[in-house]
């Protein structure tokens, strides 16, 4: 890849457009993207975020190694959905903007640990951490699939079954 095309995959695929400007002035291609330790993208794109950093580092796995990707829906799930609607749908919609300022996509999502929540989301209440993780379980369990977590959902909507798929709100019901 050309400088360009790392520059909108950037902005575009990975929604991280705050770090165009300094990928403009620090990576001419995507092959030394690639090649770039933690620390050297840190200080290239100046990226402080440790979930941001997590997030392309995951995306640059991805690129080098696809078939390695456990999970090629994941990436699917992208940070406006995860931090609107599942955060929603888990009951935890108090650490929604949190999670929409981190860039949390599904990539990030399946390598949180309760740690990550408590030192870099802010997370740190036990029952909010237990949630989250059951939630990425769950979409574990689906591949990261959102068509087949509807669908689930969609069949038990009007019977009390499989409520491993149940959304909080159904819960209260």
């Amino acid at each position: 890849w050309r400088a360009g095309v790392v520059v909108a995959w950037l902005e575009v695929k990975l929604a991280m457009p705050q770090y165009a400007k300094a990928c403009q002035e620090n990576i001419k291609s995507g092959r030394l993207l690639l090649g770039m330790s933690e620390s050297e993208i840190e200080s290239a794109l100046r990226m402080t975020n440790v979930l941001h950093r997590r997030k392309l580092q995951l995306a640059i796995e991805n690129e080098r190694t696809p078939d390695l990707c456990k999970f090629p829906k994941s990436r699917d799930l992208d940070h406006i959905w995860v931090s609107t609607v599942w955060m929603h749908q888990l009951g935890l919609s108090q650490h929604s903007e949190t999670m929409l300022a981190n860039i949390v996509d599904g990539a990030v999502l399946d390598s949180l640990t309760r740690k990550d929540m408590d030192r870099y989301l802010g997370i740190s209440r036990k029952f909010h951490q237990a949630s989250l993780q059951h939630g990425i379980e769950l979409l574990r369990r689906v591949q990261f699939d959102r068509q087949v977590l509807l669908e689930r959902r969609a069949m038990c909507e009007d019977a009390d079954t499989d409520p491993l798929v149940w959304t909080n709100q159904r819960f209260v019901q």
